[in-house]
């Protein structure tokens, strides 16, 4: 039967009849030309893998990369004007906090790239820059509905991109004595900083200070024994008393002094799921710092209020979410308004007032000040200022000398006077 069929194709091209068909003709030609094409892409994409994988070099980066934040950042200070589609957002002027832009278009506004691509030129190779946003469907909540990708790729353009890399690794994380590398938790992950600071424990005065490093030193050394204990290697330390005392300052310089990572969390602006997340993606050696909880965290019954709840707190710091290898430290300037179930051994080892000066440590301050071993008695018995007070007056004061006469003259409903000498600097002067 399909000799047959054949014979008849034959015979009907051999009486040259195919010929005479023009739809017949017609089809022959699209299906060889259809194969012609289907062979060249499929040639052309095999030619251009091969080409990419020989010659494109390409480095990606998800946003929940550390990374992530300091190429954007770098890319958007550097390249301001190449930027079209950008995230606007305001810059953090808390304290010293550093974060200034030279391309802010306010003091207070900073442009970021968002999304779209741009090219950027790196010597005489050309880099393409993809930002992008994906849509998680499986995402638990709103928060965590996006990631966020950055794609650097280009011809030959390894060595520049793993340049560029460096230098955003470097953009922010200097190695100086007046720089503190922290994170704060933004857009569901840990993002990184720099605060410029001086402060460092060794310049921090205040009576009960030897006592906590004591205790701090004592935990630091005491891995090996946490371990072989079946405990978890945490150190809980409260810090409470008035405003002004410093408390916040010490906490800082803690992570310093420790050689830890330094993580700040404001629990005012999360909820428990955030706080959750951010608990548990903490890096090793860490050191959290929770700023006036009196205010921060709501009941355990109040499961209608928003923000942190009690329960959350205390299950991360010693519950089923707890974790080792983690100092926390908490300030408060009202201790009698926490609950009981914060502050008891296992989730806060110590409990610390950071209290007003007294003579000890003015006089500490006053010396590691001007860098003098001597100087005159303090005088003054009753020392209800803080120590912010102490160090206005030291930086209006251009002798040890006259620091001290106003420190002793210091009243708790007076203000001290100054009058400008001849080269324009503020001395002390008594008041009536």
């Amino acid at each position: 039967m399909i000799q047959n069929i054949l014979q008849q194709f034959q015979d009907y091209f051999n009486n040259n009849q195919f010929f005479e068909n023009d739809f017949a003709v017609a089809g022959v030609i699209s299906a060889v030309v259809y194969g012609l094409l289907r062979t060249f892409q499929a040639f052309s994409k095999f030619l251009g893998r091969r080409i990419e994988r020989l010659f494109i070099y390409n480095a990606t980066i998800e946003q929940s990369d550390e990374l992530y934040t300091l190429v954007s950042k770098l890319i958007s200070d550097q390249y301001p004007n190449k930027l079209r589609r950008v995230e606007a957002f305001l810059s953090e002027r808390h304290g010293d906090s550093w974060q200034a832009s030279r391309y802010n278009t306010d003091d207070n506004i900073k442009l970021r790239h968002y999304s779209d691509f741009i090219i950027i030129r790196r010597g005489l190779t050309f880099i393409k820059v993809q930002k992008e946003r994906e849509k998680l469907e499986n995402a638990e909540n709103f928060t965590t509905a996006f990631m966020g990708r950055i794609s650097l790729s280009g011809f030959l353009a390894k060595q520049q991109i793993n340049k560029l890399l460096e230098e955003a690794l470097n953009y922010i994380i200097r190695d100086d004595a007046e720089s503190l590398k922290r994170y704060y938790f933004e857009d569901n992950y840990w993002q990184s900083d720099l605060i410029r600071t001086n402060k460092q424990v060794s310049k921090i005065f205040f009576p009960e200070k030897d006592n906590i490093l004591k205790r701090i030193d004592q935990f630091s050394a005491s891995k090996e024994l946490y371990i072989s204990r079946g405990i978890e290697w945490y150190f809980g330390l409260l810090l409470y008393g008035r405003p002004g005392s410093g408390k916040t300052s010490f906490g800082k310089a803690l992570a310093k002094y420790t050689g830890r990572v330094l993580y700040t969390l404001s629990l005012g602006g999360i909820t428990d799921n955030d706080f959750k997340v951010a608990f548990s993606s903490m890096g090793a050696n860490a050191l959290l710092l929770l700023d006036d909880v009196d205010i921060c965290i709501n009941g355990r019954d109040d499961k209608e209020a928003k923000g942190v709840k009690l329960n959350t707190l205390l299950s991360c710091l010693d519950g089923t979410d707890s974790r080792s290898d983690l100092i926390v430290v908490m300030t408060t300037n009202r201790i009698e308004v926490l609950d009981k179930a914060l502050t008891r051994k296992g989730r806060v080892d110590l409990i610390q007032e950071v209290s007003y000066p007294d003579k000890a440590s003015i006089h500490q301050f006053i010396t590691n000040f001007y860098n003098v071993n001597t100087i005159p008695p303090i005088t003054l018995n009753s020392f209800d200022f803080s120590m912010a007070e102490v160090q206005d007056i030291c930086l209006r004061c251009a002798l040890p000398e006259q620091a001290v006469m106003a420190i002793n003259q210091l009243k708790p409903e007076e203000k001290v006077q100054y009058n400008m000498d001849s080269n324009g600097i503020a001395i002390a002067v008594k008041t009536e």
